[in-house]
């Protein structure tokens, strides 16, 4: 391989810098569950690990330190702190020898120009999958527990509080089910977990395809869903979402890699008017070059392989998303309780 083609890759745009200053820039790639980006709140630490202070229901982050740093405030009488690691999200891939060869022909800032758009889209590529993980990771945050692709437990919350999660059950295929007042009460649950916060006056309750199947057909139901849309339902995919006791309803079905984010019947009711309730804490990559530099949610590096045989590209991010009050958020049963 002719050694100028090889030096394009040595110059400041293909640095770790500038490669993670570029991603970080890019539009959302993969939209799953956007209103997820939405409700969590996204923040930069120095660590890996991060601590947070328990007191009763309530969790506070707290960044866990570097040796020989000043601490953090003591936690008072009746809390603890209690420390998680952010989790290593990597995904590799490249440029092969053939691609790199092709520009030749170019030369200069021609073929300079058309190796960082072959960069660029290879980034792309891997960054959706990253976006998509994290996004499960943060509804794993909702329910209380994260997990694998292959649907294993990698962070009970839950169990690590020794906090119970709150279930609401809405009996949607009983006639007789007073659908508006257990709607009322599977609020007040989560007012109530919210507690000193703030207000939860706007909610949103992310639907299974079972569920919103089940919720929108429902008695008691149908007729304040039929008067909510104004007949919208004639000319439009009623699943977009329609407001009903001040609750967004939508159905949230996202499938990647096979796997549903939400189990089949349930529902999440979530409080969307906390601010800083949820939260995704971003730790910087494992490159020696940016030890201590305070985390950004994506990394790119680039090197060029052994034996010159074209480009190794990785993408990555190491977040934490947690929910600072686990049991505001309500799992809704279409089912009558057990």
């Amino acid at each position: 391989m002719p050694q100028d083609i090889m030096d394009i890759f040595n110059g400041d745009p293909w640095s770790t810098a500038s490669l993670t200053a570029k991603i970080n820039e890019q539009p959302e790639g993969q939209a799953v569950n956007s209103w997820l980006d939405r409700l969590f709140t996204e923040t930069g630490i120095t660590s890996t690990t991060v601590a947070v202070e328990r007191n009763q229901d309530s969790l506070e982050l707290v960044t866990v330190g570097d040796r020989g740093s000043y601490g953090s405030t003591k936690a008072q009488a009746g809390r603890d702190l209690v420390p998680f690691s952010t989790f290593h999200l990597p995904r590799h891939g490249g440029i092969n020898a053939d691609q790199v060869l092709s520009l030749r022909a170019l030369g200069g800032e021609e073929a300079g120009d058309a190796a960082m758009q072959l960069a660029e889209a290879e980034i792309a590529r891997l960054r959706k999958d990253i976006e998509a993980t994290i996004n499960f990771h943060r509804l794993g945050a909702l329910a209380g527990r994260i997990l694998n692709p292959d649907m294993s437990v990698i962070l009970d919350i839950n169990q690590r509080f020794g906090v119970q999660p709150q279930n609401h059950y809405l009996d949607l295929t009983n006639p007789a089910s007073e659908i508006g007042i257990k709607i009322l009460a599977a609020k007040r649950k989560s007012e109530d977990a919210v507690g000193d916060l703030g207000s939860a006056t706007r909610y949103i309750a992310a639907c299974s395809r079972t569920y919103y199947d089940d919720l929108i057909v429902a008695d008691g139901f149908k007729e304040a869903f039929a008067r909510a849309q104004d007949g919208a339902q004639f000319r439009n995919d009623t699943r977009s979402g329609f407001v009903y006791m001040g609750i967004e309803w939508i159905e949230a079905h996202s499938n990647v890699g096979g796997v549903t984010f939400i189990d089949e019947g349930t529902a999440l009711l979530v409080p969307t008017s906390i601010p800083d309730l949820f939260v995704t804490s971003f730790a910087p990559a494992d490159y020696v070059d940016l030890v201590s530099i305070i985390g950004v949610p994506f990394y790119a590096k680039q090197e060029v392989r052994r034996m010159g045989k074209g480009i190794d590209i990785e993408v990555q991010s190491n977040p934490l998303s947690l929910n600072k009050r686990p049991r505001s958020v309500i799992t809704l049963h279409s089912s009558a309780a057990p």
